[in-house]
């Protein structure tokens, strides 16, 4: 929240440095990556920069997918399939963003495209309520991936 993604990054690591297999964790660092490339893209910083971090946060969500899969998230209250569908709405996101920064220079754009088509449906399928999957939905049929 307070935007300060070099310590969030520090924390969410050393959480990571002490017990690896923290799905939890990864998935906070993915958004951290996430998060800190879509503000530097959304305030006009260092586009190769920006693309990067969603690149880096692209990889991190497999990862924590992966993960996922075989050992879920240990998040008290938080189920197995509202867990994977933030993950997969975080995702979409990335994608999205990725596509926004690179426009026309978006590597592998049909590939990307139906990941981000895949993960958006997953994202819905797996916690139709959660908000950023419905804001992506409501984007996406308005104005394409």
């Amino acid at each position: 929240a307070g935007k300060d993604y070099s310590q969030a990054r520090a924390f969410f690591q050393g959480a990571l440095n002490q017990f690896p297999g923290l799905v939890d964790a990864k998935r906070q660092l993915a958004e951290t990556d996430f998060q800190e490339g879509a503000a530097m893209a959304a305030a006009g910083g260092d586009p190769k920069a920006a693309s990067q971090l969603l690149y880096k946060a692209y990889a991190e969500t497999g990862e924590v997918l992966k993960a996922a899969a075989k050992n879920g998230g240990l998040i008290p209250f938080i189920g197995p399939d509202k867990f994977l569908g933030e993950v997969y709405s975080l995702k979409a996101a990335d994608l999205a963003a990725l596509r926004a920064v690179e426009g026309k220079n978006l590597r592998n754009t049909a590939k990307m495209k139906a990941e981000f088509e895949t993960a958006l449906k997953e994202a819905l399928r797996l916690n139709p309520e959660g908000r950023l999957a419905k804001e992506l939905n409501d984007r996406y049929s308005l104005q394409g991936f």
